[in-house]
């Protein structure tokens, strides 16, 4: 019963299952089209939109949550950017790193979730009782000297570069030297 469980954990839907000799001895690898690997759903299709709207919703439904404090006046904007970085953006990003590039609507739901926190901290939100003025996302992020949302995204890829390129895992050191000449990459 565990084992049937953990495995319905681990795998969200079977694929097929492929038998080779290797060594005399027979292996049996059984593929799948999605994996859960610690919280983040990987496919072999490359498509992230489960994963991407999962994210954007853990920061909104996240910020729903907190809205009190991050919306509290009394508290310096750089602290409440200090709580949604910890808070917030630690879970709503996890393992975004490994993402690959991202069509437009999903970025978008990415860039909506995180520029939603920030309007709430700064407090430049729609208010339909009263004519305030609204800046757009890009004016938001350039008074505030927040960081955007594509920079945290990349951010966090060049993060993962580092500590690959710091590791120099042999498979990877490798591929780059074969791939260096290569005219355009993968």
């Amino acid at each position: 019963v565990g084992s049937v469980k953990a495995r319905r954990e681990l795998f969200c839907d079977w694929g097929g299952i492929v038998v080779f000799e290797f060594f005399g001895t027979d292996i049996s690898l059984i593929f799948v089209t999605v994996y859960r690997h610690m919280g983040s759903k990987m496919g072999i299709t490359q498509d992230q939109r489960q994963e991407v709207v999962t994210r954007a919703a853990i920061i909104k439904s996240g910020s729903s949550a907190v809205k009190p404090l991050i919306k509290q006046p009394k508290v310096s904007l750089k602290r409440k950017l200090i709580f949604i970085k910890g808070h917030l953006l630690s879970g709503g990003l996890f393992q975004c790193s490994t993402w690959g590039l991202l069509p437009i609507p999903l970025y978008n739901r990415i860039h909506h979730a995180i520029v939603h926190v920030y309007r709430i901290a700064t407090g430049n939100l729609f208010n339909p009782q009263s004519a305030n003025f609204i800046f757009t996302d890009p004016d938001l992020i350039d008074e505030y000297r927040l960081m955007s949302p594509m920079s945290l995204l990349r951010n966090a890829r060049l993060s993962l570069f580092a500590r690959i390129a710091v590791k120099q895992p042999a498979a990877v050191v490798g591929l780059l030297g074969v791939m260096w000449d290569v005219p355009r990459g993968w």
